[in-house]
C-alpha cells in the first residue's frame, strides 16, 4: 500500500522490463535486504503473479533508500556482483546468489583469502573464507562444505561472525564423510 504513491516515472526501474527478469531483480536483493524488505519478498512471492509496477516501486525504493541521489549506479553495481556469484556458485536448480556462498559474497563483499580443500579423501569438500573485517567482527571466517559432492552448492557449516551459522564441531563434522562401495 505505502508504494502505490512511490513515482517511479522517469526512473530506472522502467527499463527492467516485465515478467521473469523483473522478479528475479527483485528475489536477487534478499541477501541484503533488511529484515522490513525481506519481509515484503517472502509475502510478496507467496503470490503466484507479483504486479510488475509493484516490483518496480519496491526495487526503486529499496536501491533509493542505499543511494538517494544515484539509485541506478548502486543498482547496477550489484547487479555486477549478482551476475558473478551466478556464474560461480550457481548450480542446475539454485542461482548463485540462492546458495550459502553466494549470499555471503553479496552481503559481506569478496573474502580477502579463500582456502580450497576440494579433493581430501576423509573429508567432504570444503572451503574456508577469511574476512579481515566482516560487519560487526574482525577476522570473520565462514566455513563451506559439499556434502553431496555431486554439485557446487557448498552449504554454510560454520561462521565466527555475529549472526551467522556457528557450529563449534565443524572440523568434526567435516570428517563424518561415509563412502559405501558396492562390489
Amino acid at each position: 500500500e505505502e508504494l502505490s504513491s512511490v513515482n517511479i516515472d522517469k526512473s530506472f526501474v522502467n527499463d527492467l522490463g516485465q515478467g521473469d527478469s523483473l522478479k528475479e531483480y527483485a528475489l536477487s536483493v534478499y541477501p541484503i535486504a533488511g529484515n522490513t524488505e525481506k519481509d515484503f519478498i517472502r509475502k510478496y512471492f507467496d503470490k503466484k503473479d507479483p504486479e510488475a509496477d509493484v516490483l518496480k516501486r519496491f526495487l526503486y525504493v529499496f536501491w533509493s533508500a542505499r543511494d538517494q541521489f544515484d539509485p541506478e549506479s548502486e543498482f547496477l553495481k550489484y547487479q555486477q556482483q549478482v551476475d558473478y556469484v551466478n556464474s560461480i556458485y550457481g548450480t542446475s536448480i539454485k542461482k548463485g546468489y540462492e546458495t550459502d556462498r553466494g549470499r555471503v559474497y553479496l552481503q559481506y563483499g569478496k573474502p580477502n583469502t579463500i582456502f580450497k580443500r576440494p579433493h581430501d579423501p576423509n573429508k567432504y569438500p570444503y572451503e574456508i573464507w577469511h574476512f579481515y573485517d566482516a560487519i560487526k567482527r574482525a577476522n570473520g571466517r565462514f566455513v563451506f562444505y559439499n556434502r553431496d559432492m555431486v554439485t557446487n552448492d557448498y552449504e554454510l557449516l560454520h561462521s565466527d561472525v555475529y549472526g551467522e551459522v556457528n557450529q563449534p564441531r565443524w572440523q568434526y563434522l567435516l570428517e563424518q564423510r561415509t563412502e559405501e562401495i558396492n562390489d
